[in-house]
């Protein structure tokens, strides 16, 4: 499973798929009547980095716990989804909800040519931008 570190580090057309499969994801999960139970942006502290933790009701009844901008083992989403492909509705809502996801048009301006390793994250945030 690749994480969105690892997709960041790749070609930047990568990147911009990821960003648009993370689009494409929300669009399903919309449909499917996916939904934030509980929410909450915590700001980068002495704690950690500025960093998103969700509980989502899945399309199934299914109750998934999904946390963002930890990296690593503890940055996704609790469902076979996420497990699998390293993405999914649930992780795409939550970025959605704090406005992490970034316009894919200028997204692929930035990256127009270069290595996605050499911009940032996909998912940045709008602090990061500041």
């Amino acid at each position: 499973m690749k994480t969105g570190a690892e997709w960041a580090a790749g070609p930047a057309q990568t990147a911009l798929n990821y960003a648009q499969t993370l689009y494409r994801l929300l669009d399903k999960g919309q449909r499917e009547g996916i939904r934030l139970r509980a929410f909450a942006h915590l700001p980068a502290d002495c704690n950690g980095p500025e960093r998103l933790v969700a509980t989502v009701a899945g399309s199934r009844g299914n109750e998934y716990f999904v946390a963002a901008g930890l990296g690593g083992e503890e940055e996704g989403c609790t469902c076979r989804g996420y497990a699998g492909y390293g993405y999914c509705k649930h992780y795409a809502l939550t970025l959605h909800t704090a406005g992490w996801l970034p316009d894919l048009d200028e997204l692929a301006e930035r990256l127009d040519g270069r290595q996605a390793a050499a911009a940032t994250a996909p998912w940045e945030t709008a602090a990061a931008a500041d």
